[in-house]
């Protein structure tokens, strides 16, 4: 199955900014939850739990943050950026949730 036509169900919230959209863009980064938005924004317009799943069909290989891993993959392999407390450890798993949200905001 190619990734595009995979039918991944979101777990976390997520909404396109509005076009008026200015300021810098805020990420609260929490160890249960991720939060981000303009600052020109009411709330955040992301939140997700840092949560990432490097997914291997075949020899494709991806990397999905804050949802469920795709029914019938492979090998999965989740991982959180944090340690029991609470601090960041494994910054390659940061990476990639500050590239999704990046990619969210179209590269800010």
């Amino acid at each position: 199955i190619p990734w595009q036509n995979l039918n991944l169900e979101p777990a976390y919230e997520a909404r396109r900014p509005s076009t008026a959209s200015t300021g810098p863009l805020i990420v609260d980064q929490g160890s249960w939850q991720f939060r981000a938005g303009f600052a020109s924004e009411a709330g955040p317009s992301m939140i997700f739990s840092p949560i990432v799943h490097r997914v291997q069909r075949g020899e494709e290989q991806m990397h999905i943050v804050g949802q469920a891993p795709p029914a019938g993959s492979q090998r999965t392999a989740t991982r959180t950026p944090f340690d029991e407390a609470g601090m960041p450890v494994h910054l390659p798993t940061l990476e990639h949730i500050y590239d999704h949200i990046l990619g969210h905001y179209g590269g800010v």
